[in-house]
């Protein structure tokens, strides 16, 4: 509980001096991210890594437009990722692997045109790869092994290793998804 409202408390001074990075990673922190979090608009890097941290990843995540930075790896939410991290059209880095979350990957996350790095792996995010990720044509490195993915990687991701610079993309395509010769670079 005391370390819940030591976030809130830290989120109410990132609004007052509008500090642009917020590097609480591997704090051993507790709890949930207050909703409060979407008040920190000149957020840029926001890295909470490493923590003990649960529950749901909040929506208002989606209101920090000059995000470039969200790593969420290694905590424990479980909810599904919300829709709303597709509003965050300047983010480079997304990593929330390592921990449980379920359902599907937003296809939301198609709008991030300057993503670089996308980092899902070790959840237990399900359904199929979505196609609209193939509109994020900045993307280097894709990794979606350890969930329980299923489907075909459509032929709109394989276009990015083909003809744009994504380097990396690996899944789970041993024996649920189903990739093409040259797609993945990695099954597991």
């Amino acid at each position: 509980m005391a370390t819940t409202h030591f976030v809130i408390f830290v989120l109410q001074m990132i609004v007052i001096i509008r500090v642009g990075y917020l590097l609480l990673g591997r704090n051993s922190f507790s709890g949930t991210i207050p909703g409060e979090i979407g008040l920190a608009s000149s957020l840029e890097m926001l890295s909470l890594e490493t923590n003990a941290l649960e529950g749901s990843i909040p929506t208002e995540i989606g209101q920090l437009e000059n995000l470039t930075r969200l790593n969420l790896a290694r905590n424990g939410f479980s909810s599904s990722m919300p829709s709303e991290l597709g509003n965050l059209a300047n983010l480079q880095l997304l990593d929330a692997s390592k921990q449980s979350l379920a359902g599907e990957i937003p296809s939301t996350l198609g709008n991030l045109r300057e993503l670089l790095i996308l980092n899902l792996m070790g959840n237990d995010l399900s359904g199929s790869i979505p196609s609209e990720l193939g509109r994020c044509v900045s993307l280097l490195e894709i990794s979606l092994q350890r969930n329980d993915l299923s489907g075909t990687v459509s032929a709109e991701i394989c276009d990015l290793r083909q003809n744009y610079f994504l380097d990396n993309l690996r899944v789970d395509c041993v024996s649920k998804v189903d990739c093409g010769v040259s797609c993945c670079t990695r099954c597991t």
